[in-house]
């Protein structure tokens, strides 16, 4: 059972009231909106709503996500108490002087960061392979944000080949490294709708929607909610 939501805290917080409407505010909003533009007439306030419920979450520098909200509906409740089980860890890990790092439960995409790139390291296989991360090192199946994920590795060289040296000078590696020193660079589709209803760039981290290959835009480890072994 997975506790923890790839979107904002902020985005949550804004889309707490509508989260008990269900999947008619959603419906009700994607219904106006189509009358209103093809027939030029406002039935309801539901569409209203959404536009400002949208505009407050752009106002405060963070997308919504609201059909993956809606599926996490069930999950609410344990994943607030675990957020203050949380809280009370740290507070007694504090209070003995332990060092203590928990995994964040809410992803905030404008804090992604990849302990690889800001560390310079790279990841060698016991057959020699380099990757760029551990995570990149074997083809393996994902399962997050609702649907399945094929991830499949990369390697940017072997070292029974050449030097590690070498290696990182290639032109491609070069260029993953350098995207990702700003994550900017890369989407995270916890936060868009799209990810929620089947879209293809979702399926695996070969290609995303900004053209990136391989991608990142939902690696859980850049937000913090799983721990990097460095």
């Amino acid at each position: 059972r997975c506790l923890f939501i790839t979107q904002s805290r902020e985005a949550f917080e804004i889309s707490k009231p509508y989260l008990d409407r269900g999947w008619e505010f959603i419906h009700s909003a994607v219904v106006q909106s189509l009358i209103e533009i093809y027939q030029g007439k406002q039935i309801g306030d539901t569409w209203e709503e959404y536009k400002r419920l949208r505009e407050k979450a752009l106002e405060q520098g963070c997308s919504i996500n609201l059909p993956a909200l809606l599926n996490y509906r069930e999950r609410l409740k344990d994943i607030l108490k675990l957020e203050k089980q949380f809280e009370e860890i740290k507070r007694l890990a504090f209070e003995y002087g332990v060092s203590l790092h928990i995994p964040e439960i809410f992803a905030n995409s404008r804090k992604r960061s990849c302990e690889y790139i800001e560390k310079d390291i790279s990841f060698v296989k016991a057959n020699g392979e380099v990757a760029p991360c551990m995570l990149y090192a074997y083809e393996h199946e994902e399962y997050l944000n609702f649907h399945s994920k094929r991830i499949e590795k990369v390697s940017y060289g072997n070292l029974r080949e050449k030097s590690l040296a070498e290696i990182r000078k290639n032109e491609e590696y070069v260029r993953f490294r350098e995207i990702r020193k700003n994550f900017d660079n890369i989407p995270w589709c916890g936060e868009c709708v799209y990810s929620s209803l089947d879209c293809w760039y979702v399926n695996s981290n070969e290609v995303d929607c900004y053209g990136n290959s391989p991608t990142c835009n939902e690696c859980l480890f850049s937000v913090g909610i799983s721990k990097c072994i460095l």
